[in-house]
């Protein structure tokens, strides 16, 4: 996909966000200096370009890191047409990872209010348990349907949902968005970020110093990734007793028809 990221850089004069996810080698003897913090440490421009702005892990061996960088431009020309970096960049790679997938992408503007107003005080969260409260980052990658598809989706029986349903997988879940947000909103989950995929980077596992593509673009059921949504989850507690709710069950068949 190289031809299509080089076109998106030339062209992006505005920030845009790398949404990175890392795989490393199960490796019991993975070094802290062998971390992607150092490489990025040792390697980043000091000239301000770019900026790790969340990072997280996923279960046990994974992580993943949204950079955000001043312009695509920026992007192209102090870092892809630097052969120091991406000599480094590569043997990192081959050294450390199994698989990696990264996204180029702008920030959505458009998330709801309830997601992106002040956190609640944790004393205030509905079932708050000084015990129970482990805060979670929720890392959510959706693929939207051409057309939404309702043959295997159950709305309630005692829903009174009348509205037509929505036509493309996009236009279902924003229906999904507009129902369950206010009860996220209430459980005191907030967006830290959602964003909307421009170019699918890279994602492949890495084997014998290549990256073999597990993508087939030439599949017709292949579809691209659409949207990484970062959220910040208080209370597991709390987030089951809001997937309980009844508006939560309809909007959720909403999602599944998306």
């Amino acid at each position: 996909n190289d031809n299509d990221f080089e076109s998106f850089l030339l062209n992006e004069s505005d920030e845009f966000y790398m949404i990175e996810v890392l795989f490393y080698n199960d490796t019991p003897d993975h070094r802290e200096e062998d971390s992607y913090d150092y490489y990025l440490k040792d390697y980043f421009p000091s000239n301000g370009i770019a900026e790790v702005v969340v990072q997280g892990t996923i279960l046990d061996n994974k992580h993943f890191y949204v950079v955000k960088y001043t312009s695509g431009m920026h992007y192209h020309a102090h870092i892809l047409q630097n052969q120091t970096i991406q000599d480094a960049y590569q043997t990192y790679h081959t050294t450390n990872l199994k698989q990696y997938d990264s996204w180029a992408t702008k920030l959505i503007t458009t998330v709801p209010s309830a997601l992106t107003e002040q956190s609640i005080p944790k004393e205030k969260l509905p079932f708050y348990d000084e015990g129970v409260k482990r805060p979670t980052l929720f890392f959510h990658a959706l693929s939207f349907l051409d057309t939404a598809d309702y043959s295997k989706v159950a709305f309630p029986e005692t829903t009174a949902e009348a509205r037509p349903l929505a036509r493309t997988g996009k236009d279902a879940v924003d229906v999904f968005d507009k129902l369950a947000s206010p009860v996220k909103g209430h459980y005191g989950i907030r967006a830290i970020g959602w964003f909307d995929v421009k170019v699918t980077v890279a994602s492949g596992s890495i084997q014998n110093h290549q990256r073999e593509l597990l993508i087939n673009y030439n599949d017709d059921t292949y579809t691209s990734m659409d949207e990484i949504r970062i959220e910040v989850i208080p209370s597991l507690v709390g987030l089951g007793e809001s997937i309980q709710t009844y508006i939560w069950t309809i909007a959720a068949a909403y999602r599944e028809a998306g």
